[in-house]
């Protein structure tokens, strides 16, 4: 198969497909195969509430029809741009990762208290912290494969089987959670089940796009 074709294939189950969690409980669907005309891509969004500015790598777009915003939480998708858009002209990231980037506003105290990685990370692999990160907020729905802690984030291969859940994405699934000056935000990355998406190139995307989010506020990753 050239690589011509394996493109289309990918943006076409992508397009599809483009499906997420997009809050630490609840989930939503776009479906984009109706959209009719191409348009100009989004690379990167101010979740205002929370101060806190998301750009995907090369490649990745906003899906706006997928931004939501609370008094508290705001949410957006980010998936392969050319699915986005409908155009296969679009600046393609030849992955079918769909990632979903949720940022919830918290007091100065808190923010501190979440920049302790390494007590985030006992938090979230508690009984509390599993019901948090749980679509249905129940604990025994979520189990935690690997985590991984830095000095900056906490990274989870997570699983979740909360009713709900969307068949045609992986059922397990890295998660960056990490702590800005005035946030607390969470970034998944999934990718379509039965593809190609590792689990290597998923943590690698997660750390990707927390870096960038932390580097706009000027912190390094």
């Amino acid at each position: 198969m050239s690589t011509w074709t394996s493109e289309r294939n990918l943006v076409r189950r992508l397009t599809g497909t483009i499906a997420l969690c997009l809050a630490l409980a609840g989930c939503e669907e776009f479906d984009l195969a109706t959209r009719s005309e191409p348009r100009s891509p989004a690379t990167k969004v101010n979740l205002t509430a929370s101060k806190v500015q998301v750009e995907g790598p090369y490649g990745f777009c906003v899906e706006p029809k997928s931004i939501k915003a609370q008094s508290t939480r705001a949410s957006v998708l980010f998936a392969n741009c050319a699915a986005i858009t409908g155009s296969n002209d679009a600046p393609q990231s030849f992955s079918e990762a769909i990632v979903a980037v949720t940022a919830t506003r918290l007091s100065a105290e808190a923010a501190n208290a979440f920049r302790d990685t390494k007590a985030l990370e006992d938090y979230l692999l508690s009984s509390i912290g599993r019901a948090s990160l749980s679509r249905s907020g129940k604990a025994d729905s979520v189990e935690i494969l690997a985590s991984q802690t830095t000095r900056r984030a906490v990274y989870l291969r997570m699983r979740d089987t909360s009713d709900g859940n969307s068949d045609t994405l992986t059922p397990s699934y890295w998660r960056s959670v990490f702590a800005m000056p005035q946030a607390a935000v969470s970034i998944s990355v999934r990718g379509l089940e039965g593809g190609t998406l590792s689990s290597r190139e998923a943590l690698s995307l997660a750390r990707e796009f927390t870096a960038n989010t932390r580097s706009a506020l000027g912190e390094d990753g």
